[in-house]
């Protein structure tokens, strides 16, 4: 056997020197150490040419499109940009940049169509008469099942100069025309009243929904409060490490329930239960009120003001543009907080941002198909009491909104995957797909615990009330309703498109 395999020579073994043979350190640097420790000179950015400068200027004015705010990609000029355009998924983004906040896509609410009809009305009907005292107050309910009301201060007007009596604004004079006038006192907030009359009254009226399928979504929407309530109180209870969201979320659910009743008051204005009451004994209330007296009671404290007299009319308009001034504010900041929740990856809750888009979704279908009543082949047509249209935009150009901001809403949605996954059953009906491991992640990481509430929340909620997939494809796919068909051929034709598999809602 070679024995000079078997000695051991640590240098040959290791590839280092032994310790004796260890040198002192030296003061010369290994080739090469001096080029690793040397700091790389920055290099200065280059000056903008004026050219270059004059179109980052228009970028940064112009801002990134909705899509490239949500993916926090860079965007450039011309629609689509160029991010978009090289989209594969062309089932999520269709169509042309948006750069606009969510807000301003849809503009219905804010049209002041009835400030505009009241502006006219009121101060024409009062023109030539006198004002005289009216103390007490004017009693309004909007909602039959409930016996809460608004209170105002209220105005009288007259043909005679001087009046110690109280006249009674039912009594006509020769020609028709009244001698005797109420209106409600402007001067108050009548938007803040409004405000605390529907969060008081919302559940009266979401019991009165016809629509099941809007009946049990508004209820969920109500116990998500609740929960979020409860959970809000429980928080505030414990040692603050940071801001909670949960107030936000709450707040963006009651906004959108209150925003729902409001938009079903102005959208029906022939169908409105309204009743008027004129109570001489009590002062108006900032809070809601009980009314004075039953409904058919008859008693000298309160007098009902007849739905056939004229000032009912005028005070039900000053009502509706009061309400409408409340949707128009209520709106604007619903669609900024669902922007803003849509814009960031994490969401507090799931279910509960998807609750209030489909809300907000329902209300937009039913103040476009009241704005369709108006257009008759591109021409105004008379309805709801309106002989004349007041505004600038033609009505052709109003109620389209809605077929477009609910594209672009669904879109987003699915964008953030909020929308549960939904199969047609064996029967027919819709039901969500319960499957607890689907890949949703957020930031690369699996969000499984949070996406499994969702599930399990959206088969409560969706599953019990049985949605024919057929009706919601054909709602989905068919053409907007005629002007003539109401507001109840609009009901769920925007909804559909974000209930239905994606498959079918195309």
């Amino acid at each position: 056997m070679n024995t000079q395999f078997m000695i051991w020579n640590p240098a040959n073994a290791s590839g280092r020197q032994t310790f004796g043979t260890l040198s002192a350190p030296s003061d010369d640097s290994a080739p090469g150490y001096a080029a690793l420790n040397q700091h790389t000179k920055k290099t200065a950015r280059g000056r903008f040419s004026d050219s270059r400068r004059k179109e980052v200027q228009e970028i940064r004015k112009r801002g990134a499109c909705i899509r490239c705010r949500m993916l926090k990609k860079p965007c450039s000029e011309g629609t689509p940009c160029s991010t978009c355009a090289n989209v594969e998924s062309a089932r999520l983004w269709k169509g042309t940049c948006i750069r606009t906040r969510l807000a301003d896509e849809f503009t219905l609410w804010s049209t002041g169509l009835f400030h505009s009809k009241a502006r006219f009305e009121v101060p024409a009907a009062v023109q030539g008469l006198h004002q005289l005292a009216l103390p007490g107050r004017v009693e309004a309910r909007f909602i039959g099942n409930s016996d809460l009301c608004l209170s105002f201060a209220g105005k009288q007007y007259s043909t005679l100069p001087e009046g110690k009596q109280r006249l009674d604004p039912t009594v006509q004079r020769d020609g028709g025309e009244a001698t005797c006038i109420w209106l409600l006192d402007e001067g108050e907030n009548m938007s803040d009243k409004i405000e605390e009359y529907v969060n008081r009254v919302a559940q009266s009226r979401i019991s009165n929904e016809e629509s099941p399928f809007l009946r049990a979504t508004l209820q969920q929407a109500l116990d998500l409060i609740e929960e979020e309530q409860i959970a809000q109180a429980n928080l505030a209870s414990e040692p603050q490490s940071g801001r909670s969201c949960y107030n936000l979320q709450s707040q963006l659910l009651k906004n959108i329930v209150e925003l729902w009743v409001e938009t079903c008051i102005i959208t029906s204005p022939n169908k409105l239960d309204l009743r008027l009451q004129y109570n001489a004994e009590k002062p108006p209330q900032h809070l809601p009120d009980v009314l004075t007296t039953p409904v058919g009671d008859d008693s000298p404290a309160a007098t009902c003001i007849d739905p056939a007299s004229y000032s009912y009319d005028l005070i039900k308009s000053q009502l509706l543009a009061a309400t409408e001034s409340r949707c128009s504010k209520l709106a604007k900041s619903v669609i900024n907080e669902l922007e803003r929740r849509l814009l960031q990856r994490q969401q507090v809750s799931r279910f509960a941002t998807f609750i209030s888009a489909v809300i907000l979704l329902s209300c937009v279908e039913r103040i476009a198909g009241f704005y369709r009543a108006f257009d008759n082949n591109g021409n105004f047509t008379s309805e709801f009491n309106l002989a004349s249209w007041p505004l600038d935009e033609p009505v052709s150009k109003l109620w389209p909104q809605g077929e477009h901001f609910a594209e672009l809403l669904v879109m987003l949605l699915r964008m953030r995957a909020l929308p549960p996954k939904t199969q047609q059953k064996h029967d027919g009906t819709l039901a969500a797909v319960q499957d607890y491991m689907l890949p949703v992640h957020v930031h690369g990481r699996p969000v499984k615990e949070q996406i499994d509430e969702q599930i399990k929340a959206a088969a409560a909620w969706l599953d019990p009330i049985h949605l024919s997939v057929h009706e919601l494809a054909t709602k989905a796919g068919g053409a907007a309703p005629g002007r003539g068909q109401g507001l109840e051929a609009w009901d769920m034709r925007f909804l559909a498109k974000v209930l239905l598999p994606e498959t079918t809602a195309k």
